[in-house]
């Protein structure tokens, strides 16, 4: 692992070393870039809080570890009157890890505000379906009329689906 960026903290890794900085190391949310997707480095990456975002037009892996992060504890979760009426009225059915690979796709396809394309390309999709078939990704799914219209995708670590 080289230091590419002294002042802000940011790491080149190496492809055959699936450690990350430590966290005395880390100085921004981008601590960093390179190193490809193996599972064990995901799995290394999530088990430290560390989360691929995207990648450049380099092809480098930008890896990041926020500072404020959003928890959302099951049991803290309040799902509303009408949000309830409304899923058991229109017919949906939620199901898990029977789509994984097109609930990540679609995904892909999703169109968000002032971007141009997504971080979920063809090799983000090859390495998390390769977590799924290790069991360490899995997938929500919302069908209507048998039909996938909504989902989820993500890494279980421990307790904690990331």
């Amino acid at each position: 692992m080289e230091l590419l960026d002294k002042e802000c903290g940011i790491y080149l890794l190496d492809n055959d070393n699936f450690d990350f900085p430590s966290l005395n190391m880390m100085k921004d949310d981008l601590i960093a870039v390179g190193g490809d997707f193996h599972p064990q480095r995901l799995l290394n990456a999530y088990e430290n809080g560390i989360f691929p975002w995207y990648i450049d037009e380099d092809n480098y892996i930008h890896w990041f570890s926020p500072q404020k992060r959003m928890v959302l504890k099951p049991k803290d979760l309040k799902v509303s009157k009408s949000l309830k009426k409304s899923i058991q009225n229109k017919g949906f059915v939620i199901k898990s890890n029977e789509n994984f690979e097109n609930v990540i796709k679609s995904c892909a396809n999703v169109k968000r505000k002032h971007e141009d394309s997504t971080w979920i390309n063809d090799n983000f999709i090859t390495a998390y379906t390769n977590l799924h078939k290790l069991d360490i990704a899995f997938s929500i799914e919302c069908y209507l009329k048998d039909e996938l219209v909504g989902g989820l995708y993500g890494v279980l670590v421990g307790d904690v689906f990331c």
